[in-house]
Order: C-alpha cells, then structure tokens, then sequence
C-alpha cells in the first residue's frame, strides 16, 4: 500500500528513481504494482480545495482546456445541489446529486479561475468526503521510453512527477485516465485514452 500523506505534506521523497523502458518493453505504472508501490505517495482530501491545490491546472493549461472546451456547456448552469443530497437516503436523489457533482468537480479543477463556482463548494466538499476520494501521487527521476517501448500510467494514478520524460521513436507513454504531469522537461508525444480534458492539457504547463 501506497504511504499516507495529509494534502499539506505533499513533498517529492529524497530519493526518486529512475524508469528506462527498454525496446518492445510494455510497463504499467500503477499503484497496485508491487514493482512501483514505493514510489507512491497516497493523499485523502477532505475538500475540493485540496484537490484543487494537488490536482488543478497552471494557468497556460487551463487556457489550454478552455480552448478546447469552448463550445461545451458549464456545468455551473445546472441547477445547484444542495451538499445534503450526495448523502441523501434515496438512491436516485443521491445518485444524481453525485454525478452532477462530480462533473461540476472537473470544471472546478480545470478553471483558471473557479470562482464562479463558489456557490458550489459546500456540495463538492460533501461529494469529495462522502466518497472516500483518494488521489494517488507517483514520483519518478528521469524516464526514458525507447523504441517500441509502451509505458502505461494507471487510471488512479493521478499525478506524476518526475524529471526529464524522453519517448524515443515509437515509444509511447498512455495515460488511461485523467493526470498531471508535474514533470522538467519532455521529449515526445503523449497518448490519452480519456480525450479532451485535464490529462490532455495537463502537460503544457510544468509548473
């Protein structure tokens, strides 16, 4: 199991290791992989402030995600959720408070400026609470994917960090759900299975 750290101690360990793929090798990065359990890092928020502050966008991503996004709806035009039903008795009214909150969640986290959603935030607090939310950190020196090489970043992993991320040739990193990479530099393209999103903007903005 990954270590339990509070949102305020998010800190890279002394020692991160480095990742070469070698040619044709396919690798998994996973919390649930003994092979990478260690480099892990595991934080239970309590609001989505402390979402925000591990998992939101730089400013240059955010714009990013705005452009790509700009002729979606916000979410912010649904009617608001009151925070008492993400944990109503009723299956249905809790049901749908918790999806409307989790997509009013995502526009939060990828908002330059969320303040619009302030009338939101005591139903995105219960949301986080009331399911328990964990985010998983992964930390990593440098990596370096060759030729053919297939390094795969989990769906709950949801941020990397790491130095220099070099992908040789065909070599592909694929990120199978939504991640921040808060990485040096990068040499190479990144494969996305979620489509637009945080993951897809998250890399144009090191910071």
């Amino acid at each position: 199991m990954a270590k339990t750290i509070s949102p305020s101690a998010e800190t890279p360990p002394p020692d991160k290791p480095d990742l070469r793929l070698e040619e044709g090798e396919c690798v998994t990065l996973s919390p649930d992989s003994p092979r990478f359990r260690a480099v892990y890092q595991q934080i239970r928020p309590q609001s989505i402030d402390e979402v925000r502050k591990i998992m939101g966008l730089s400013e240059e991503a955010a714009q990013a995600v705005a452009e790509q996004t700009c002729c979606r709806p916000s979410t912010a035009t649904a009617a608001l959720v009151p925070a008492a039903d993400v944990t109503s008795e009723d299956d249905q009214v809790r049901f749908r408070a918790r999806q409307v909150a989790y997509d009013v969640s995502r526009e939060y986290l990828s908002s330059a400026n969320p303040s619009y959603l302030a009338p939101w935030q005591a139903s995105l607090d219960a949301f986080i609470v009331a399911t328990k939310a964990v985010l998983h950190l992964a930390f990593l020196g440098d990596i370096d994917v060759t030729n053919g090489a297939t390094l795969t970043i989990s769906s709950n992993t949801q941020v990397l960090y790491a130095n220099n991320v070099v992908i040789h040739g065909s070599g592909k990193i694929v990120c199978k759900g939504p991640v921040k990479f808060k990485i040096s530099s990068l040499k190479g393209d990144l494969v996305f299975k979620t489509g637009v999103g945080l993951a897809s903007a998250a890399v144009k903005g090191f910071k």
